[in-house]
């Protein structure tokens, strides 16, 4: 299961689906993360962290994160690993992906409702 880490569905998963491998969406992680650190070099080390593989990679990325900047290094280390990087996802799952399908189909839906408000707006 990927989500963006509301807790009413952080908490519905947990019941409904106990054994789940439970993931967090890191889109929104990120969106989350620039309403508190502006730049570049906060995504590119978010991306970092997010997909290594090998804890020792990972460890080292959070120490740059760290020497970066503290409290996002701290702001990050509140969300548990296990549910937003490659290195800490268990072998259970069978995808390791960061990112929810719904933002797949979101962009598709909003460019194709763009589509149909244009053909309105010419008047076909």
């Amino acid at each position: 299961m990927l989500n963006d880490r509301q807790k009413g569905i952080i908490q519905a998963v947990e019941k409904l689906f106990p054994h789940a491998e439970h993931r967090f969406c890191l889109r929104h992680i990120n969106e989350n993360m620039k309403q508190r650190f502006k730049g570049k070099a906060y995504k590119d080390l978010l991306w970092s962290l997010a997909t290594s593989t090998a804890v020792e990679f990972f460890e080292e990325k959070m120490n740059e994160l760290k020497t970066f900047n503290t409290d996002a290094q701290l702001w990050l280390s509140n969300i548990p690993l296990k549910h937003w990087s490659k290195a800490y996802f268990s072998s259970r799952a069978h995808s390791d992906s960061l990112f929810g399908i719904a933002d797949c189909s979101l962009t598709l839906i909003a460019n194709a409702l763009h589509f149909v408000i244009t053909l309105i707006a010419q008047g076909i």
